[in-house]
């Protein structure tokens, strides 16, 4: 049948000489992947710059409860983001983003249409974002851990995280902020390092938890960015 929905788009792999595979987060049916074809080709009736990190898109898909590869009768963007392709920091922040949403979300879970509006505001907060650009990953990640059943919105698992004591008190001040209130965090006087040793603290706090993490590649781009 036929189906309507939101989507954000994680990433996507080639696939064969002019076709794509790409994966979407949707509102109405959790994670999912797509076969596009013809898209890598001079012909092609869609660009392929639908599907870049982050896009927020409107879908329309053949779906078939149990088929895991699925088509796309229609996508069109529902709200543009331009500034997220066009700053490079931005647009790394997407990378590390989606990268990390690819190695947690599975398809069997997250049919979440809570986690779904999360994840569409802290889109349209990074391409709207002006000031604090370099703490937007970490509450990013605070946020995101409540759905992964992980809390660090909670200061107690914070403690369990392996930091010093400046930099627990960092992401305890990250804590009381939402992402509405970014623009005006007080965080001028964290180092770089420090920032770093509290993401890779995060991460590492969720592969241990999780065991799916392996290696973030796009970590390495992230640091040479903001140090």
């Amino acid at each position: 049948m036929i189906a309507e929905t939101q989507g954000i788009v994680l990433n996507y792999i080639k696939y064969k000489e002019t076709s794509i595979i790409v994966k979407i987060y949707t509102q109405k049916f959790g994670l999912k992947s797509f076969i596009v074809n013809g898209i890598r080709s001079k012909k092609a009736k869609r660009s392929i710059g639908l599907f870049q990190p982050l896009t927020l898109l409107e879908i329309q898909l053949y779906y078939y409860e149990n088929r895991e590869l699925l088509r796309l009768s229609d996508a069109k963007i529902s709200q543009a983001t331009p500034v997220i392709s066009q700053n490079i920091i931005k647009s790394t922040l997407a990378l590390f983003v989606t990268e990390v949403l690819g190695k947690t979300l599975t398809h069997e879970h997250y049919e979440n249409n809570q986690l779904y509006q999360f994840l569409r505001d802290s889109v349209l907060i990074l391409d709207a974002l002006e000031k604090n650009i370099e703490d937007f990953h970490l509450l990013f990640l605070i946020e995101y851990s409540v759905f992964l059943g992980l809390d660090l919105m909670d200061p107690k698992q914070i403690e369990l995280v392996q930091l010093s004591n400046s930099e627990k008190d960092y992401l305890e001040l990250l804590i009381s902020y939402s992402f509405d209130d970014l623009n005006t965090l007080q965080t001028s006087l964290i180092s770089g390092s420090s920032r770093k040793a509290c993401l890779e603290a995060i991460l590492s706090y969720f592969n241990h938890h999780l065991g799916n993490m392996i290696e973030i590649k796009s970590l390495k781009v992230l640091h040479r960015i903001f140090h």
